[in-house]
């Protein structure tokens, strides 16, 4: 990704998969005899852990508390969340160089994606200063959340970190 733009996954975390997912039997490929009825997919042997996403509206609805403080239930589990963050070039004559300075007096130096725009800023030196926009994204989820990696004990997830 360029310098000045990332994207974070705010939800589902590991510690919501790891409260909220169930071992769920899927369907694997089969020829011949093993496949009952004739078929191509058998209920596969091993049970893979995922976030059920279906019958939501008849599932619990119970909140509970996962690590990091956080009260959700399987609803809010369901709803993938991102954030994004990218340094857009101010262009406004005058006004861009009087928001570039009240950030720097009011403490926008604190903030990491303000010090990554500064960054790009001294990278593609221009006539205009950058400025951090963070824009955020909730959808609600079509498919079940299964852990990339480990798929049959659901720990140490590559897609929820």
């Amino acid at each position: 990704m360029p310098l000045g733009y990332s994207l974070e996954i705010v939800s589902p975390t590991e510690a919501m998969f790891d409260n909220f997912s169930k071992p769920t039997t899927v369907l694997e490929p089969c020829k011949g005899r093993a496949c009952p009825h004739a078929g191509k997919f058998r209920e596969a042997r091993k049970k893979i852990r995922q976030i059920p996403n279906d019958n939501l509206n008849v599932r619990n609805s119970g909140v509970s508390r996962v690590k990091g403080g956080h009260a959700v239930n399987l609803q809010d589990v369901n709803l993938l969340k991102i954030e994004t963050h990218a340094c857009i070039e101010l262009i406004v004559p005058i006004a861009n160089r009087m928001i570039q300075q009240t950030m720097r007096l009011t403490g926008g130096l604190s903030q990491k994606h303000w010090l990554a725009c500064e960054r790009r800023g001294a990278i593609d030196p221009g006539d205009n200063p950058f400025i951090p926009v963070t824009g955020h994204s909730v959808v609600r989820m079509q498919t079940p959340v299964r852990c990339e990696g480990d798929l049959y004990n659901g720990k140490r997830c590559k897609n929820l970190r």
